[in-house]
């Protein structure tokens, strides 16, 4: 939109080449794949120390985040990645304007309220949505990326995790026999309601 050059930087996760690709396809310039550990599991201190080290030999003007994955436990990489940068971090952020050396990007809040900030190049801004739908490609460009587009694979020898937090047990709930169920037409069901509030103290 504003011309420059998109660099995509993602770790070596299963499926990303086909990820990279489609990238390709959408018209970015060059692909870089972080290799390591990453399949062991990595929490997101160790990759945003990754993707700055990488960032940093980039010296990009503008870096574009998500704001929150699925397996966020110990903080999103977006402003974990600012900090290990010294750059300044925006997130939730749902649309961006450039001017010189500074970038507006309107960070959205509860409640459908949009703020507009002013920040100062080089920035990270974690992206909540895009100003338009995504645009899809089709499966003969992306295969045609395939054969045209390269890959360039950056080795990261060793995933430094400190700072975030171990994951100690993972288990399900215990299930606990606490649910009523309330049977009747409405007008004995909402009598039995008065009753129980009735009982608790909430009438």
């Amino acid at each position: 939109k504003f011309g420059g050059q998109v660099t995509i930087v993602a770790p070596d996760l299963e499926g990303m080449d086909d990820v990279l690709y489609t990238a390709a396809a959408k018209g970015a310039d060059r692909l870089i794949k972080l290799t390591g550990d990453f399949e062991e599991g990595v929490n997101n201190h160790a990759l945003a120390r990754a993707f700055a080290a990488t960032v940093k030999e980039l010296q990009p003007d503008l870096i574009l985040t998500g704001v929150q994955g699925n397996n966020d436990l110990d903080g999103s990489v977006g402003p974990l990645l600012a900090e290990y940068l010294g750059m300044s971090y925006v997130g939730y952020v749902a649309g961006v304007s450039l001017d010189g050396d500074k970038v507006s990007a309107q960070k959205e809040y509860p409640g459908g309220l949009i703020g507009e900030m002013e920040v100062k190049l080089p920035a990270v801004l974690g992206i909540q949505a895009a100003e338009e739908p995504p645009r899809y490609v089709a499966v003969s460009k992306v295969r045609q990326m395939m054969q045209t587009a390269s890959i360039e694979e950056q080795d990261i020898s060793e995933l430094d995790s400190n700072g975030g937090l171990e994951t100690a047990r993972m288990y399900l709930p215990e299930a606990a026999e606490r649910a009523e169920m309330i049977m009747g037409d409405e007008e004995e069901i909402a009598a039995k309601l008065v009753e129980i509030f009735k009982e608790i103290g909430v009438i």
